[in-house]
């Protein structure tokens, strides 16, 4: 609720002394009644608790309809807490207590509530209800069902209720968990007591909140006790006023004309909708017969004006001649020339006209009232002479914009709801009209009124209509276009109308549904040049990337590189205990060998435990042998080696304080950082602990001796959650046995980032910056007190850190007085971050540039923005001419270890040998990118088998750095990552790499392998977010299929547009009873929100 941090409501709950607990569980509340639901199984009138608590990073976040619906999102449970409770962060040390299983008072007979931790992997406090009814009806009843519980069985949230009932003393009750009736009363009440007359003009006449104190009040209690209405009219200058026949109906003060085409619902009645076919005209009658399949001949040349019948209309003729305008009327165009009469103006351009929007009737002359605008002239056959967008374009805009009844109807709707027959019948009334020219055209001769056959269409009907233009009688053929903005269409040309909802992907299918693709590659194949050869781009490892393999030069992003053992830790954390490789936990010889691997100075020596070939369930047998390692590698490779031995050391000793056993278990506060550190060599990318520049700030500020504040925690917990977890354990500070690893797990990730190679001809800027930090980081590991030189050392080195590392790592340009970049150098950063050599954005590529021919013509992304700017380089030396990736693993997938191509081959094979054939015909599916509320971006067809450089080809070629999202969640994560990172690091820097909940939760042999930090629900931010949305996608376009199957590509294309662009249009947010009553999410703006959940 909007409290202020002085509130009565704040200061009497403290003097009540509130607990102060991690998560509470509150009762649903009814936001239409303004009272909560009783505790329940759910129905109509009662429901189960939901669960609120503040994150990591200082948010309130709930499981309700309303509070999940974005990250601050606000609802009554959130503001409750926030009056009820002292901002604060929480730990997640806090958030993990607990009991597993809770029983919560019940007031109805025969009947217990139960809340259970809904995943014991999970990081996130959510707990699951479970409700148990003594009726022979009720029985068991989990919450889960709605995400993937068993509805037939015993689930795992039943089967832990039951087990928690088996103990002695039963289910735990603790008390003062869960929000009571009175205080959610209390926290509505206040806020309507600190209102002063909330209805007074809260919301605007848009339906948004004005600025002043008292209107956000206002507004926010309308949305809280569910008040908020529909957007007002605005009043003279609302849209619905310049349009009075068709919006407001025959004027109160005008009788029907003798025609009776403008009689409106008000003066004659209304009627059902079975009636209106029979009465609505004869084009009417006809277009509800004249709705024919999309893509046949007859549909096309129905929609061609050539092909349409017209006639002129006589009253309009003689209504209009030359119509003088009034002396205080005369109109100014845009070049400041003002004229009494005709325009003499460029023909070759358009221009405005005065007109009326007032006509009452069309078959008499046209009064022109005092409603007036003013319209374009464009050529009778030009296209897209429609320039204002349409107000409305679903019933949800109606929060926002005022959405009016169209009275001239029979039955009125509003505009947002109008269809093919209520088209039909506005133009058997004559109301799809040009508006009235007011002056004479620009040649000087006379307007002439064309009514013309059209089709209005929608990607799930067509409508045949009359509308009416009107043009000159000169060879120009000057034009005022019909104007549908008032009634949401968008008028392509003359004889096409196009429900706004489907116009722009329409649009573009028609423009290329000539295109051919017989000479394509695939959309992921390197750009080509005017000459016709790839674009190129040379990797050098420690030049423009940091590599990852144990093989090769330059810096690498893991810590430890042999792969055995890697092994060894990941299996000592324990964390992946259902894998059969790494679930084992390692033996007394083992453990012991891997310590002293750690600590071994030559760091050729191989040590490898490999099954007994005589004896398989005999204990593996210890095998040395020597690997070659490059020179310049041998350092590098000791000195994390070392610093990862340290930590094990330290790891130890916690260990055997709290347990003492040998070997040592892992205690489960490192278990999450020892099996990142120790993760398979295929997925393995240590970088990904830290990643984000800011996240790089916290470090470098603990590194330096610094304390972490409640500002730096939630900067690790929005961006390196599992170091937050960590030192959530320590304080403000880690252990200093850490230290070491952090410091080169900083380095790592700070040149992984694509700082490294930065320098033209001297050691360059990323490394001058790194010097001082390193001379710190050894100075802090002295055990004696530093003397007054030292000190002074480590003051100087400390503050030229500061000066300098800011900049690396945020990559942006460090100021000349602190470090002047060479002109080469500065160019080589800006076309590392997509930019031009000035430091400029590309912008658009032109549509018949070489370089998008393939992404051209088997893409389709039209939303501005996402337009091609930039060449698909091939990445020498580890691609082909095609762009392949030479090195299969790059394209495996984490879980099955399978190579794409291997994978589409195991299935074919398992689909049977004339499925395996027919595939070989057809492409490999499609690519789709959409927002976690399924509405879909855009999409290209794949020729091959889908790869991680199919997202990396359309986020490089299509994006800027800055609209990257900062969540990038797919299903191969892990690669794809990987495989982004080796090309163009520093352009993907600050992009978090997540795998979706769907594919991440399983806990079998198949779950991935790549570690936490891929895991969604480690991040707070995503907490609520839809990360399975694309699945929804999929599940719709799946349906299509065999429509797509035996089409051409051509055809395919075509259909793909329209369906996602139908889609789009009706697409239904799963939370839309909720939002109808709340109000569109966007119309919370930032004011709104700080002034609500005071942040």
């Amino acid at each position: 609720m909007a409290f202020s941090r002085g509130s009565s409501l704040s200061t009497a709950s403290a003097s009540r002394g509130l607990p102060v607990r991690s998560t509470w569980l509150a009762q649903v509340w009814n936001h239409n009644a303004a009272r909560i639901k009783p505790l329940g199984r759910p129905s109509k009138a009662c429901a189960l608790l939901e669960t609120v608590h503040r994150d990591t990073t200082g948010d309130i976040s709930c499981t309700c309809d309303r509070g999940r619906l974005y990250s601050r999102a606000p609802c009554v449970h959130k503001l409750a807490l926030q009056a009820l409770e002292s901002p604060r962060l929480a730990s997640a040390v806090s958030l993990q207590k607990g009991p597993r299983v809770v029983e919560v008072p019940c007031d109805r007979a025969g009947e217990r509530v139960f809340g259970v931790c809904w995943n014991a992997g999970s990081p996130s406090p959510k707990r699951t209800m479970v409700h148990y009814g003594e009726a022979a009806q009720m029985g068991w009843f989990c919450e889960g069902e709605k995400d993937g519980c068993s509805k037939r069985a015993d689930c795992s949230h039943i089967k832990e209720v039951k087990r928690a009932l088996d103990r002695p003393g039963g289910a735990d009750k603790p008390a003062n968990s869960v929000f009571s009736e009175s205080q959610l009363e209390l926290a509505v009440t206040s806020l309507r007591t600190r209102v002063v007359d909330s209805r007074g003009g809260g919301v605007t006449a848009h339906g948004g909140p004005s600025t002043t104190a008292f209107d956000v009040d206002g507004y926010i209690a309308e949305l809280v006790v569910g008040s908020h209405e529909r957007a007002a009219c605005a009043g003279p200058d609302c849209f619905c006023k310049q349009h009075p026949r068709a919006l407001g109906g025959n004027q109160p003060n005008e009788e029907p004309c003798t025609a009776r085409c403008c009689t409106s619902a008000q003066t004659n009645g209304k009627r059902a909708r079975s009636e209106q076919a029979e009465s609505s005209g004869d084009v009417a009658g006809a277009s509800a017969r004249s709705i024919k399949r999309r893509g046949c001949k007859s549909y096309w040349a129905a929609a061609d004006p050539e092909h349409a019948e017209t006639e002129k209309s006589e009253a309009a003729n003689g209504s209009m001649g030359q119509v003088e305008p009034d002396e205080d009327e005369a109109f100014a165009d845009e070049t400041g020339r003002r004229t009494d009469n005709a325009l003499r103006i460029d023909d070759q351009a358009p221009f405005l006209i005065p007109v009326c929007n007032a006509c009452a009737c069309p078959s008499s002359t046209c009064p022109h009232g005092a409603s007036s605008g003013v319209a374009t002239v464009l050529p009778m056959d030009a296209e897209g002479v429609q320039l204002e967008v349409p107000k409305l374009v679903r019933p949800n805009d109606s929060w926002q914009v005022h959405d009016p009844e169209v009275l001239l109807l029979r039955n009125p709707v509003r505009v947002s709801e109008l269809t093919a027959r209520d088209f039909g019948e506005l133009s058997a009334a004559g109301a799809l009209s040009a508006p009235c020219p007011r002056t004479a055209p620009p040649c000087g001769t006379e307007w002439l009124g064309l009514w013309q056959r059209a089709q209005i269409h929608d990607l799930g009907w067509s409508q045949e209509v009359k509308l009416r233009i009107y043009c000159c009688v000169c060879p120009e053929k000057h034009t005022v276009h019909f104007n549908g903005e008032a009634l949401g269409l968008y008028a392509w040309k003359r004889g096409v109308v196009i429900t706004q909802a489907a116009c722009q992907l329409m649009l573009r299918s028609v423009q290329h549904s000539g295109a051919a693709f017989n000479a394509l590659v695939a959309a992921g194949a390197p750009s080509q040049g005017t000459d016709g050869g790839n674009v190129r781009k040379v990797m050098e490892a420690g030049s423009n990337y940091c590599a990852a393999s144990l093989f090769g030069g330059g810096l690498k992003t893991r810590l430890v590189q042999q792969p055995e053992i890697r092994t060894l830790i990941a299996r000592y954390s324990a964390h992946h205990t259902a894998d059969p490789e790494l679930g084992k936990t390692p033996s007394a010889r083992e453990y012991e060998e891997l310590l002293i691997a750690l600590n071994r100075d030559d760091v050729q020596g191989v040590t490898d435990f490999v099954p007994d070939p005589d004896d398989a369930d005999a204990d593996p047998v210890l095998l040395h042998w020597r690997r070659w390692v490059r020179a310049d590698q041998v350092g590098q490779m000791r000195s994390k080696n070392k610093a990862a031995h340290e930590l094990h050391d330290g790891i130890e000793r916690e260990a055997m304080q709290e347990e003492a056993c040998w070997p040592p278990h892992c205690p489960s506060r490192w278990a999450e950082l020892v099996y990142t550190l120790g993760a398979p060599h295929s997925v393995s990318d240590d970088s990904n602990l830290i990643q984000h520049g800011k996240a790089l700030s916290v470090i470098r500020k603990l590194l330096l001796g610094g304390a972490a504040n409640d500002d730096d925690k939630v900067v690790l917990a929005e961006h390196s959650p599992i170091l937050r977890r960590l030192l959530d354990h320590y304080g403000d500070r880690y252990p200093r046995f850490f230290y070491p690893t952090l410091h080169h797990l900083y380095r790592l990730t700070l040149f992984g980032r694509g700082a490294v190679g930065l320098g033209v001809g001297r050691a360059g800027w990323a490394l001058s910056a790194i010097e001082g930090l390193d001379v710190c980081v050894w100075l802090g590991r002295e055990p004696n007190p530093l003397t007054v030189e030292q000190q002074q050392a480590f003051d100087f080195w400390a503050a030229r850190a500061n000066a300098l590392l800011p900049g690396v790592e945020n990559l942006s340009p460090p100021a000349p007085h602190e470090y002047a970049l060479l002109p080469p150098e500065r160019t080589l950063l800006n076309d590392r971050l997509g930019l031009e050599p000035d430091g400029s954005e590309p912008g658009p590529l032109p549509a018949d540039h070489p370089y998008g021919r393939e992404q051209r013509e088997l893409g389709c992304y039209p939303l501005p923005g996402w337009e091609q700017k930039r060449p698909l380089p091939q990445y020498e030396p580890f691609e082909d001419d095609l762009g392949r990736s030479l090195q299969p693993n790059e394209e495996h997938r984490c879980r099955s270890g399978l190579m794409v191509g291997e994978f589409d081959a195991k299935i074919a094979l398992e689909s049977g040998v004339k499925k395996a054939r027919s595939l070989r015909r057809h492409t490999k599916g499609g690519f789709v990118f959409c927002c976690s509320h399924r509405v879909i971006y855009g999409f290209h067809v794949m020729l091959r088998g889908e790869s991680p450089r199919d997202p990396f080809t359309v986020l490089y070629t299509r994006l800027n750095r800055h609209d990257l999202p900062a969540y990038l969640v797919y299903d191969n994560a892990c690669k794809l990552r990987a495989y982004v990172m080796r090309r163009e690091p520093t352009f993907f820097a600050e992009v978090r790499f997540l795998v979706d909940r769907f594919h991440f939760q399983r806990t079998t042999s198949e779950a991935h392998k790549c570690g936490p930090s891929y895991n969604p629900d480690y991040y707070d931010s995503v907490r609520w977010v839809n990360t399975s949305a694309v699945e929804s996608c999929n599940a719709f376009l799946v349906n299509f299929k065999t429509q797509a199957w035996y089409r051409s590509l051509v055809a395919l294309m075509i259909i793909l547009a329209n369906l996602v662009s139908g889609r789009n249009s009706d697409l239904k947010r799963v939370d839309e009873p909720k939002l109808r009553i709340a109000g569109r999410a966007d119309t919370w703006w930032p004011a709104v929100r700080q002034h609500l959940l005071l942040c």
